[in-house]
């Protein structure tokens, strides 16, 4: 079975705070550790344009903002 990632079921309604990056952890990682889902890492990448340019490839150290979700 596979799992696709979510992208349509939430909207952004702000930021909850900002998160850096520890060696090893990618985004669905975050999005595990914030949303109890790894499918939420797209979120991650439409909140953070600027900073995020390769959502493979997010060198640690990388500060992020986390965004609030909410269930549109």
């Amino acid at each position: 079975m596979s799992v696709q990632p979510d992208s349509s079921t939430y909207e952004i309604v702000g930021t909850l705070e900002s998160y850096t990056l520890k060696e090893g952890e990618t985004l669905t990682r975050v999005s595990l550790h914030y949303w109890g889902t790894k499918n939420l890492w797209p979120y991650l990448v439409k909140h953070n344009p600027a900073v995020i340019k390769n959502p493979d490839n997010v060198p640690y150290g990388t500060t992020i903002q986390i965004p609030k979700l909410k269930k549109k």
